[in-house]
């Protein structure tokens, strides 16, 4: 709407199954295969407040329905405020405050949680960025959520990583977050890498993996077990308006006391529609 203010929303239905629900992806619960609705959506204000200074404001909505009987549907809406400072030519501080309600549709009720932090941003080159975090969260209602305590250490740190022709993100993140399905949050440490790098004019090749260690009470450790996500797509356009794509992904998690590890390998290939062609070293996704 103008030179200092701009707006972003998107929104997504999706019709799918366990193995594919981007907010489990995203969560790392590996749940037995069933089928599940998806919904997620976006809005977010950015305001420069003067030459050194912004205020960023977001939501996020994820909502997640399952077939099965014994999963739980839950949903979650996310409220973020963030103030940035440029420090120099080269780092940036914010502080950053988030909300978060989770409800449940085995007992209808909600739960929040809130999320306040310090954030310290340098750019280590042209191509090469670090991001660090640290703070707390506080969920109030322990008992609703399944956590052995209401305050937990929340934060972690991202390396951006932008070669000619590629993107790579790493990340590092422990913080608070539902695990969809089964009716609670969780307290994890994730880690994960994700990469783009486009292979001549029409080739692109993309990475992902993910690694979530839950660090449950141990009355429920058994039922939290470790989880691995891992991803590959080799695409190539075809023309101007269609993309074929190769795709293969394996995800892992852990033995518990009530259920096998479990493991899953998918393989595909794809014929899409493709809008205009995105360029190289696009933003990776982030490890929030």
């Amino acid at each position: 709407p103008s030179p200092r203010t701009e707006w972003k929303a998107s929104a997504s239905y999706s019709l799918g199954h366990t193995d594919t629900s981007q907010p489990l992806l995203e969560q790392g619960v590996l749940l037995p295969l069933s089928q599940t609705h998806t919904l997620t959506g976006t809005l977010a204000l950015a305001q420069d407040l003067g030459e050194r200074t912004a205020l960023k404001v977001d939501g996020r909505f994820y909502g997640v329905s399952f077939e099965a009987p014994d999963l739980i549907d839950q949903a979650s809406l996310r409220g973020t405020a963030a103030l940035e400072r440029r420090l120099g030519a080269r780092s940036t501080a914010a502080l950053e405050y988030s909300l978060e309600d989770v409800l449940s549709d085995q007992t209808g009720l909600s739960y929040l949680t809130h999320f306040g932090s310090a954030q310290w941003t340098r750019v280590l080159s042209p191509r090469t960025a670090l991001l660090l975090e640290g703070g707390a969260s506080y969920t109030p209602d322990t008992q609703s959520a399944g956590l052995d305590r209401a305050t937990s250490f929340f934060g972690g740190a991202s390396l951006t990583l932008r070669p000619r022709g590629a993107s790579v993100e790493l990340f590092l993140r422990r913080e608070v977050a539902p695990a969809f399905g089964t009716g609670a949050s969780r307290l994890s440490l994730r880690a994960g890498l994700s990469a783009a790098a486009s292979l001549g004019r029409d080739w692109a090749l993309e990475l992902g993996g993910n690694h979530v260690d839950p660090e449950s009470p141990a009355s429920a450790s058994e039922e939290y077990p470790a989880s691995d996500d891992v991803s590959v797509v080799l695409g190539r356009r075809l023309g101007g308006r269609f993309r074929v794509s190769a795709e293969a992904s394996f995800r892992h998690r852990g033995a518990t006391g009530t259920r096998e590890a479990l493991s899953s390998v998918q393989a595909g290939l794809f014929l899409s529609l493709a809008g205009p062609p995105l360029p190289a070293g696009r933003q990776p996704a982030s490890g929030r």
